[in-house]
């Protein structure tokens, strides 16, 4: 009996970060009878093609369905980090934007399991202006993610790597005006996957407080995969060509052109008397050029992406599989636009589901409309790229799309107390930030009136065109982003 029959593409943006792109199906056999071959999505003619389009460009990886959990919110996420963080004996793996420097207490589990097991190895990559940010609003906590864990690196400084993604785009004169809070204008490390051992994470949550109480996200647990955290370990160690590592007393060889100070709060106060800071961030290889390595980074991922790729039709021997995924860099600053030219075929693949013919499997003509694709695109804020606009808005398929409100409730109207949250985070907020709700208010308006204009209008009685739902929890911000491809059999 089928217990699932979906096909989902996973979906995110810009800066250096992963997207997977899905497709699965659970069946449970009965041992009684001989194995019937099942329809199943990604054995449909356009899905089919997908699947093989996608494995001639991207590596892939498989999985049991049993083995893949989606966990449900943000204390379910932080429980089950720090679970697997404590069972870790090998490696832990940390990508993300940032660490929040309230959590103190994920911090000491690490430092638990450094403690426990001499094997243990743990890396680090976060973003460099981010993890450097400084604040002073709470004097009892760290004033940056770097501080938080510099501690870390002196006890263990031969198991604990902390290394900072800086974007190359930010260089020159725009370097020394643009504020701290707009740097990541010109590019961030986006890249979220938490690994232990042969276990992982991959969501679209940081390390926040919020995103462990209130910021919904979505998060896939990978129970057993190996070959994946050594994909994702091994694109971390690529990734540390291009970043800062931190130190807390850099060796005397190292030149000062490979430099750069890790600041205090004091550091920036004029009233403060002059110190020499004891740590620092040291930019690894002299023959890389921290302000313009994209040719060279472009090439080595390129390269990398390309090896794993060839691997392929080994990893697929595994018998038992039936969930298969494609991870899918997407970095513009460098040059790396794998996820766009990915959505594409998504997107064609979803147009083929509704040309004659294209429910053909072995042979068989599929008959009614059962095997026809509709999909559900989600985003904390509303800016679909051109692209992906027009592939909707185009589309035969019925499109469903959620997105964050510009306000958690109409208690705003009515005099809220100032410390209401708006759905994505920016409501409320100070300086040009507190324009953003209005900016994608203005998107969403204008999106729905180009669906409009192309007769994609929402019609409830036929469930067809392009519905647009704003999503709104008292006391939550929305963070989740995906496009979920299912047939409308109804079954997934």
């Amino acid at each position: 009996m089928s217990r699932s029959l979906t096909t989902r593409a996973v979906l995110r943006a810009s800066s250096p970060r992963l997207a997977l792109l899905r497709t699965y199906s659970i069946a449970t056999p009965d041992p009684s009878k001989p194995p019937v071959p099942k329809l199943q999505p990604h054995q449909y003619a356009a899905f089919e093609h997908l699947s093989q389009s996608l494995s001639s460009t991207q590596p892939c990886f498989g999985a049991r369905g049993d083995e893949v959990e989606l966990l449900n919110g943000p204390t379910g996420f932080y429980k089950r980090l720090i679970e697997i963080i404590g069972r870790a004996k090998r490696r832990i793996l940390i990508s993300s934007l940032y660490i929040g420097a309230e959590e103190g207490e994920l911090v000491e589990a690490i430092k638990a399991a450094l403690t426990n097991n001499p094997q243990l190895r743990v890396v680090f990559m976060l973003d460099y202006h981010r993890a450097t940010r400084l604040s002073t609003s709470n004097p009892d906590l760290p004033p940056s993610t770097a501080h938080l864990l510099l501690p870390l690196v002196e006890k263990f400084p031969e198991r604990c790597e902390v290394w900072l993604y800086r974007s190359p785009r930010l260089r020159g004169l725009m370097e020394k005006i643009v504020p701290a809070r707009y740097d990541e204008g010109w590019g961030t490390w986006h890249g979220k996957w938490y690994g232990v051992d042969d276990e992982v994470i991959i969501s679209g949550a940081n390390l926040g407080h919020s995103y462990f109480a209130n910021r919904q996200d979505r998060y896939i647990h990978f129970r057993s995969n190996p070959s994946l955290l050594s994909y994702l370990s091994s694109l971390t160690r690529l990734f540390t060509q291009y970043s800062y590592l931190l130190h807390h007393s850099p060796p005397a060889h190292i030149s000062p052109s490979n430099t750069v100070p890790l600041l205090s709060p004091e550091d920036t106060d004029s009233s403060s008397p002059p110190h020499k800071p004891r740590a620092s961030l040291i930019w690894p290889s002299a023959s890389i050029n921290p302000r313009r390595f994209e040719p060279h980074a472009l090439a080595t991922l390129t390269a990398f992406q390309n090896s794993w790729r060839a691997s392929n039709s080994f990893r697929s021997r595994r018998v038992d599989v039936d969930t298969w995924f494609w991870p899918v860099l997407q970095a513009g600053v460098i040059g790396i636009k794998e996820e766009e030219r990915a959505m594409g075929k998504v997107w064609d693949a979803v147009k083929e589901s509704y040309q004659p013919g294209g429910e053909k499997v072995e042979g068989e003509e599929r008959e009614g409309d059962g095997q026809r694709v509709e999909v559900d695109l989600t985003s904390g804020y509303f800016g679909l790229y051109k692209n992906y606009k027009k592939a909707v808005i185009q589309s035969p398929a019925p499109v469903k799309i959620i997105a964050a409100s510009p306000k958690v409730s109409l208690a705003h109207f009515l005099g809220a107390q100032a410390d209401d949250i708006q759905a994505n985070g920016f409501y409320g907020s100070k300086g040009f930030s507190r324009l953003i709700p209005e900016g994608y208010t203005l998107l969403e308006s204008r999106f729905h009136r180009d669906a409009v204009r192309a007769g994609r209008a929402w019609n409830d009685k036929s469930q067809e065109g392009v519905r647009l739902k704003e999503w709104e929890r008292e006391g939550w911000t929305y963070h989740s982003k995906g496009a979920y491809h299912t047939n409308q059999s109804g079954t997934g």
